[in-house]
Formats: C-alpha cells, structure tokens, sequence
C-alpha cells in the first residue's frame, strides 16, 4: 500500500466521510448554483466564475451513486487543483454536503480499499477512525472521472 498518510481535508456526502489530500485542495467555497452547460459531461453539474476564471463544478453524489440531494446551508464546493499529464494546472470544484475539518491522517490509521470498494478506482485507501472510516480520495482521478478525461 502507498504510503497516502499526511493532512486530509474532510467532508461529507451521502453521510459517509470522505478525505481529499490538502496539497489538492485550494479553498472552499460556499455553494452558488452552478451555470448549466450544454453536453457537459454526466459527472458535471455545471460551470462557476472563479475570480474570472470558468471553472468546472463536480456532483459527487452523481459520480458515487447516489441520489441527487436539494443544497442545504451547509452545501459547499471545493475547489481542487491538480496537474494535468502535460503538467498545466488543472482547477475543478466538487459539491460537497458539508464540510469538517483538515485531520492529519498517520500511516497506523491506513487500510487497503477491500476489493469492489474503491468506487470504480476512486477511493484509494481508507482512514480508520474510532469505528468508522474516512474514505481517501485522490482529486486527480476524481476530477478525471468526472470530466471524462484520462488519468495522467
């Protein structure tokens, strides 16, 4: 198993708790309705201005499975920037039910993802807390899943 230990930041959908490394998050946002886009993508809900820049926003709840949920005043997006193959930065945001906390996250809390749980490769490891599990993300295969891109 990769060593995945290091500074998550954590947040809610559908009540389970899921981690995105913090070197992968840029900032949280409150929730504003994204702007609809024709042929987007299914994992795509739609498009926000970013400080002048178009920025794509993810439904997790889609691209997970799940049913799709009214934003509360808790809904929020969180915006991701990665690197794409070519090494350009890559800024998407992602619908998140809530958000908790950034946890540090230590190599003795890390668990493989038993096979058929990994969210069709989306969920690379799990944090063990208390009696529950965080699930670990990696916002690049993420946001790949979502757009319709290639990992790179």
């Amino acid at each position: 198993m990769a060593d995945l230990s290091g500074q998550y930041l954590t947040f809610v959908i559908g009540g389970e708790v899921y981690g995105a490394n913090i070197h992968q998050v840029r900032e949280v946002l409150e929730y504003r309705e994204p702007m609809k886009t024709p042929q987007a993508p299914d994992g795509v809900c739609g498009v926000i201005n970013l400080r002048g820049q178009a920025v794509s926003v993810l439904d997790l709840r889609r691209l997970f499975g799940l049913p799709p949920a009214a934003p509360t005043a808790d809904t929020c997006i969180v915006i991701f920037e990665t690197v794409d193959h070519e090494g350009g930065a890559v800024v998407t945001g992602a619908l998140a039910d809530s958000v908790r906390e950034v946890t540090e996250i230590t190599a003795a809390e890390l668990e493989d993802v038993p096979e058929g749980g990994d969210a069709g490769g989306l969920v690379i490891g799990l944090a063990r807390r208390a009696d529950d599990f965080i699930m670990l993300l990696d916002a690049a295969r993420l946001l790949d899943a979502g757009l319709g891109t290639e990992a790179g």
